[in-house]
C-alpha cells in the first residue's frame, strides 16, 4: 500500500508540474498566436487551466493520504498536529 501511495504521489506531482510547464511554454503562446481571436484563445487557455486545477487538487489529496494528514493513514494525529502549527 505504501508503494502504491508513493507512486501515486509521484505521478500526481509530475503530472501537475509537467502540465504547468507545458501550459506556460506551449499551450498559451500557441493558442494566442495561432487562433484568430483572443476570445477563442482565452477559451482554450481557460479550459486547460481548469483541468490543471483539478490535477492539482487530486495531487494534494494524494499528498495528504501519503502523509496521513486526512485521518486515513497511521500517523494522522502527528500529521494533524503538523498542519495546525
Amino acid at each position: 500500500m505504501q508503494t502504491l501511495l508513493r507512486a501515486l504521489r509521484l505521478f500526481a506531482m509530475v503530472a501537475w508540474v509537467g502540465g504547468l510547464g507545458f501550459f506556460a511554454f506551449v499551450v498559451a503562446p500557441v493558442a494566442f498566436h495561432s487562433l484568430p481571436s483572443a476570445h477563442e484563445a482565452g477559451m482554450v487557455v481557460g479550459g486547460t487551466l481548469r483541468v490543471l486545477h483539478w490535477i492539482g487538487l487530486v495531487g494534494v489529496r494524494c499528498f495528504m493520504l501519503r502523509r496521513g494528514c486526512c485521518g486515513c493513514g497511521r500517523g494522522w494525529r502527528q500529521g494533524l498536529s503538523l498542519r495546525l502549527r
